[in-house]
């Protein structure tokens, strides 16, 4: 009887394994903090209203299907594997429902830290260009010579032209810093799979005992 428990709790120890090992491949989600805004890189034009401000900063997350492999030395696409994403830069927020494209370009260290990116978000009135007063959006957070560009365009004649609204920047990003990674959730019934291998030990040490006493 004790020994079909064992073999019972060894087979579940080894599926929790796997299911262990399996969620430390699956989703991951990293969260990005930019530095606020620098005064000097704001430029305002009325419309639309208002403007951007030294309180406000590029925030946002994305998740992946699965975690950043280590090693990316070049910026590497990684567009394919976004599940979702919301980003905001204080006035607008892009997210994977309503952007009309975007694309996610990333570089790793040896142990997969983020130390380069280059994210383009899109989000475009269905009628941008070509009625007067629609507006195209864009959120762009780059490492590449320090940079984040934020961009609302709007349309203001009917021959297509654009005017650049509003402009805002951070003055500089401190490289590997912007990004945390949430971490992995532990499966439910890993307190079980903990106080299974510790009774597993105790039958085991007690079958030992027993047979050590039966031979003396």
């Amino acid at each position: 009887m004790k020994l079909k428990f064992i073999s019972g709790a060894l087979g579940g120890a080894l599926a929790l394994s796997c299911v262990v090992a399996e969620q430390a491949r699956a989703a991951r989600v990293y969260n990005y903090t930019g530095l606020p805004f620098a005064a000097s890189h704001i430029f305002d034009s009325t419309p639309p209203a208002g403007t951007y401000t030294t309180s406000m900063s590029v925030t946002g997350n994305v998740t992946l299907q699965n975690p950043l492999p280590a090693s990316l030395f070049s910026l590497t696409d990684v567009t394919a594997d976004v599940l979702s994403f919301s980003f905001s830069d204080g006035r607008n927020t892009i997210t994977d429902l309503n952007a009309t494209s975007f694309t996610f370009f990333f570089r790793t260290d040896a142990v997969g830290n983020i130390f380069g990116w280059q994210i383009v978000l899109f989000n475009k009135d269905p009628t941008y260009p070509n009625v007067v007063g629609s507006q195209n959006r864009m959120i762009n957070i780059a490492s590449i010579n320090d940079t984040a560009t934020i961009t609302e365009c709007i349309q203001l004649i009917t021959d297509g032209c654009i005017n650049q609204i509003d402009l805002g920047a951070p003055s500089s990003f401190q490289t590997a810093d912007g990004w945390t990674v949430d971490p992995v959730p532990l499966p439910a019934a890993l307190p079980l799979f903990a106080g299974g291998v510790g009774l597993i030990g105790l039958l085991a040490r007690r079958r030992k005992q027993s047979t050590a006493a039966r031979l003396h």
